[in-house]
């Protein structure tokens, strides 16, 4: 499965760990939302460190749908 994924602006507590919200939509066009404790590039393996690093600082609002995606009553 592949997915394109965008940051939002919403951090939740999953299991005592902090995440963060991210819409998306399969290759498909289903509608996904994911929840990432960790994303990370490895700054030797190439010359775009500075761009991943100000690529991941932009977020966008999250929309009500992924709020509810991740309700704290259903996270196991």
């Amino acid at each position: 499965m592949k997915v394109t994924l965008e940051s939002t602006t919403k951090i939740i507590e999953v299991r005592g760990t902090q995440v963060r919200i991210w819409e998306g939509v399969t290759e498909n066009g289903i509608p996904c939302y994911a929840a990432i404790a960790l994303i990370a590039h490895h700054k030797d393996d190439d010359h775009r460190n500075e761009e991943f690093v100000r690529d991941l600082a932009e977020q966008k609002e999250p929309s009500e749908r992924a709020i509810q995606a991740f309700d704290p009553r259903f996270v196991i």
